[in-house]
């Protein structure tokens, strides 16, 4: 016989709010498995590593993603199973990868641009900037408005 279990899994805090996984309805996604490769991070710091290889040429003042939130949002989507860009259309509403991805405001209320208001994450475009910049990109390079590069040579 199944053992139904009414108790809540707790996750790291996002700030101020609390993290839990409950069996109860509310807002529901298949992802949730995606909350423990967040506790990965939270104790490996893969991602922050891995995002420490990219030089950001971006303008500071004009910057809402970080390197590492892209960086984040990248590899958790992939895990996840969403290997395309332009899966991120969708997936910049979603709140539990903006959640996993570390976002103080996972639904994107209090973005910036009126047209970005309800997408925490990035969209497309801007990933494909991170992923195309060449590594030799330097603080002039014009072929994109939010240059980024991993440091290095690429194989």
């Amino acid at each position: 016989m199944t053992e139904c279990k009414p108790e809540q899994l707790e996750f790291h805090a996002l700030g101020r709010r609390a993290v839990v996984g409950k069996f109860d309805g509310g807002m529901i996604s298949s992802d949730g498995g995606g909350l423990l490769l967040a506790e990965v991070e939270a104790k490996t710091r893969i991602i922050a590593r891995l995002a420490r290889q990219f030089i950001d040429h971006r303008d500071p003042e004009a910057i809402e993603h970080t390197v590492k939130d892209l960086v984040g949002q990248r590899v958790f989507a992939l895990a996840l199973g969403y290997e395309d860009l332009n899966d991120h259309d969708r997936l910049r509403f979603d709140p539990l990868l903006a959640l996993m991805v570390g976002k103080e405001d996972p639904t994107g209320q209090d973005r910036l641009c009126e047209r970005d208001k309800g997408k925490a994450l990035a969209s497309s475009s801007t990933l494909n900037r991170l992923e195309l910049t060449p590594p030799d990109a330097d603080a002039c390079y014009v072929a994109s408005p939010t240059p980024l590069a991993v440091a290095g040579s690429v194989a």
